[in-house]
């Protein structure tokens, strides 16, 4: 390493040779952890260049650190990320880093062509995976966030690396009939609710990056138990949290014991679990028709009379849609809401999401993280950029409610998000 950086450096000096010691100079600096000495000769290079390679050199240098803190440490498996010194090293340097990638949103976001991005989606999802190595989870949501104000393409490896970031074991843990049956409550709870064959199980899957951990099946009426699933469990950094995927509403072929014994089931759930932090309901955009047994859900939500935990709206088979249709339904959707006249239906959010196309995943995985992390992700977030356009997020705002502009878990105030802007 040491020789490639001295070659490297006399190079320097040799302007047709420039751009490429620039690059494998800053290479060998981050594959020694030095971030900060890397990015010194990134001002040599046009801006488009220097972005890419910033995020190059903060990917290598975490991967370079983990591997060679495991091979001291004689670990397979990296245990002690919090107490090592040289890994949080490397991490607090890309923290510093991260809001420094602003000052390129005007050079990339002037490449039109989807091609001339390639590279740098390419980087950006190194970067994912090495946050993932380095158990940086807040560093890679940060990322994502960067991608969206640079307007920076994702494609499938995006989506399975913020997937295999925040969720490294997962499992079934407990088939519930009955409420008393249920686990201890001991940890933050996520659930998804809906009628029936809208796509529960089929999200959950996506999810967690599995085909069949969550039981699927063309004909409604797959999931006739409240199905809890762990997440992290026994995982020494991850929060430890759970999914829980619910029987739908509406299934006609059941029968009406059945039915009450499943509106029992899941209207007492919402009452009496306090570790429930958000409730996904999913609505069919394919149909565009918000049916007998939504309303239902949003009746039994009513009835509990809570307030400690969220209402989010998924829109799923948003592949299936196009945006100007998604758009109608969401408006749609929102005046229900307002109708239902509870806090927590009016100050519902609204996402696009696809089992099949992933749309969404990542803007799900950041809405979950924020409910079962206490992570600080103050201070590298892309806050108030002049000008920011947020692209592929899957969340749609309404854009005629002037309260939209809701503090973050940090205090601070974010900019509203365009209506819907779907990457399909």
């Amino acid at each position: 390493r040491m020789q490639r950086h001295d070659v490297a450096a006399s190079l320097l000096k040799d302007r047709t040779v420039n751009s490429l010691a620039v690059r494998e100079l800053a290479h060998a600096l981050a594959q020694q952890g030095d971030i900060t000495s890397a990015l010194v000769y990134l001002d040599q290079l046009v801006d488009h260049v220097a972005c890419q390679l910033m995020v190059e050199i903060m990917a290598l240098a975490l991967t370079c650190v983990v591997e060679a803190e495991k091979r001291r440490l004689h670990e397979d498996f990296f245990r002690s990320v919090e107490m090592n010194q040289a890994l949080q090293n490397v991490i607090m340097q890309a923290r510093a880093v991260l809001p420094t990638l602003g000052k390129y949103k005007k050079a990339v976001t002037a490449l039109t062509l989807r091609q001339s991005k390639a590279g740098l989606t390419e980087a950006f999802n190194e970067l994912l995976k090495s946050c993932g190595r380095a158990f940086a989870v807040p560093e890679a949501f940060c990322v994502l966030e960067w991608m969206e104000v640079l307007q920076v393409p994702k494609d499938s490896y995006t989506y399975e690396a913020i997937g295999m970031n925040t969720v490294k074991r997962v499992g079934l843990l407990r088939k519930v009939w009955d409420l008393p049956m249920a686990p201890e409550e001991c940890e933050p709870e996520v659930v998804f609710a809906g009628r029936s064959n809208v796509g529960k199980s089929s999200l959950v899957n996506m999810l967690v990056g599995r085909t069949a951990l969550a039981p699927t099946s063309a004909q409604p009426g797959k999931t006739k138990t409240m199905d809890f699933y762990s997440a992290n469990s026994g995982h020494p950094t991850l929060p430890r949290f759970r999914l829980v995927d619910v029987p739908g509403l509406g299934f006609a072929k059941a029968t009406r014991e059945m039915r009450m014994r499943w509106i029992g089931l899941i209207g007492g759930y919402f009452v009496q679990r306090k570790t429930l932090k958000v409730v996904f309901h999913l609505l069919d955009a394919s149909l565009s028709e918000i049916l007998p047994a939504d309303r239902d859900l949003w009746k039994l939500l009513a009835q509990a009379r809570r307030s400690d935990f969220e209402l989010c709206i998924c829109l799923t088979k948003a592949d299936c849609s196009l945006p100007s249709q998604m758009e109608r339904f969401a408006t749609q959707v929102r005046k229900a809401l307002r109708k239902e006249g509870s806090e927590m239906a009016i100050n519902a959010r609204i996402f696009a999401c696809s089992a099949r196309s992933k749309l969404g995943k990542d803007t799900l995985w950041r809405k979950i993280w924020s409910v079962v992390s206490d992570a600080d992700m103050a201070g590298i977030m892309p806050e108030n950029l002049e000008g920011q356009d947020d692209r592929g997020l899957g969340e749609i705002e309404d854009t005629d409610d002037k309260q939209r502009h809701r503090p973050n878990r940090q205090g601070h105030s974010r900019p509203k998000r365009k209506e819907l802007n779907l990457q399909l």
